[in-house]
């Protein structure tokens, strides 16, 4: 059983890839609603979506925690390689209590629902 969730995992997580480099691969420079949605909340004066504490708002780092969650992963699964240096979140717990923490500000399309193929890969493109 465990094997089969870490298949369906591995399919979603290429699935998001596959999708980001859609999206990514856009016309640079446009802003739609969605985006301009995700350029107030990064610009949050209390930095909530440097989800690692380190001072930096990273695609790499905060970026791939927020869409990890997204996607359900936790523990080891949601932390491991995304990190970022000199971090002060690094307990999977905390980073995850700082995700929940963020709430329906990570609905950046406002469609009622934070779902990871949609404003995941928005927060992640911006951050790119």
């Amino acid at each position: 059983m465990k094997q089969c969730n870490s298949s369906r995992s591995s399919k979603r997580n290429a699935l998001a890839l596959m999708l980001f480099v859609g999206l990514f691969s856009g016309s640079v420079g446009s802003n739609t609603d969605s985006e301009e949605h995700a350029i107030s909340v990064l610009s949050n004066s209390d930095g909530s979506l440097d989800i690692d504490g380190n001072g930096e708002l990273d695609a790499l780092t905060d970026g791939l925690l927020i869409l990890r969650s997204m996607f359900e992963l936790s523990g080891g699964q949601l932390t491991q390689g995304s990190i970022g240096d000199e971090a002060i979140y690094t307990d999977s717990d905390d980073i995850e209590a700082r995700i929940t923490a963020l709430g329906d500000d990570l609905d950046i399309d406002k469609d009622g629902s934070v779902d990871a193929l949609s404003d995941g890969l928005i927060i992640l493109r911006y951050l790119f």
